[in-house]
């Protein structure tokens, strides 16, 4: 037998974790618990989207955004109880301006109050160079804003306590500012959105890495 015959291919090793060994199911199980008047209409999220076979994470937050416009999703929130969202004066300005609603979608991301680990310090305007090959995006500031407000009527907390995602979406022309959000105990316990420079490299400054999926037709 020839050396290349007996050379076998190395067995490839898939990364991640199965679905079933996550805890993605479960919150689904809450999602059916929450009163979805709030942010769309009552419907079986599982049929209507095709599951990843694995994920990245072992402990995720799924988000449902019906594909509301960004100012459409804030003034729903004003109602959903436990979570007070506040957009300052500058920010009023810019919200939406690059992130208009396209059907719903599905959201999967790593359950963590902090932005995703890899992406702290990296300035909003790398971010697409960051996620090239990962076939993920930035959670948008719609699906952020519903993913704080079911994560805390689950577990009564909230992102961002002592850090701040930004959002390379809302990325203004030319590398200007960017909306960003983060918790601040002094406003009343609120989430603040305002906007920040897209060349920040604050270590406690980052974005959410996001799985989205598309409906099934």
């Amino acid at each position: 037998m020839s050396e290349q015959t007996r050379v076998q291919a190395a067995p490839v090793v898939p990364t991640g974790f199965a679905i079933e060994d996550t805890d993605c199911h479960k919150w689904f199980s809450h999602m059916a618990r929450v009163d979805l008047k709030y942010f769309g209409p009552q419907l079986d999220v599982q049929k209507k989207f095709k599951l990843p076979a694995r994920l990245p994470w072992k402990e995720v937050l799924v988000i449902y955004d019906p594909g509301l416009t960004v100012w459409e999703t804030l003034e729903k929130a004003r109602y959903f109880p436990g979570v007070n969202i506040r957009v300052s004066d500058e920010a009023q300005e810019h919200i939406g301006e690059n992130d208009r609603p396209n059907g719903s979608k599905l959201y999967i991301v790593q359950r963590d109050l902090c932005p995703t680990a890899g992406t702290m310090g990296l300035p909003a305007k790398y971010a697409l160079h960051w996620l090239a090959g990962r076939q993920t995006v930035p959670l948008p500031l719609s699906a952020y804003v519903i993913g704080c407000c079911f994560l805390n009527w689950v577990t009564a907390e909230v992102f961002d306590q002592e850090t701040t995602t930004v959002f390379p979406k809302n990325l203004l022309p030319v590398s200007g500012p960017v909306v960003h959000a983060l918790y601040e105990n002094h406003l009343g316990l609120a989430v603040n959105i305002k906007l920040g420079d897209a060349a920040d490299d604050n270590p406690r400054v980052g974005f959410r890495e996001a799985i989205v999926l598309e409906p099934v037709v």
